[in-house]
């Protein structure tokens, strides 16, 4: 950091105006997943958006393939198989393809 800079209480702006980056609208996207199973039984609240809901904090998965509540899962079957997932599970998709990742297939 330059030393003669001043020190502002706005951390970004554009145009004289208070901005986000992009990043700060990925992170609040990150904590929005209430539509993990036993989500209410749990009372963690929302998780971050993960493809298989873990949370480095707990040491846990939330979102385990075995009960097919996974981001792949569910993806997979909704778009190779036609079969369209409650609506939460529909929001948990858009929600992990808007946060972006690399979403690659195994090699054969």
């Amino acid at each position: 950091m330059d030393s003669n800079s001043k020190k502002s209480k706005v951390l970004y702006q554009v145009d004289d105006i208070a901005a986000m980056h992009s990043q700060k609208i990925g992170n609040a996207l990150r904590t929005v997943d209430s539509w993990y199973p036993d989500a209410g039984e749990l009372a963690l609240g929302p998780i971050a958006v993960e493809p298989y809901g873990s949370v480095t904090s707990r040491g846990q998965a939330y979102r385990q393939p075995k009960q097919k509540m996974d981001f792949y899962t569910l993806l997979d079957n909704w778009v190779t198989k036609g079969k369209v997932p409650e609506v939460e599970q529909q929001h948990y998709v858009m929600a992990i393809l808007i946060r972006g990742g690399v979403f690659g297939e195994k090699g054969e």
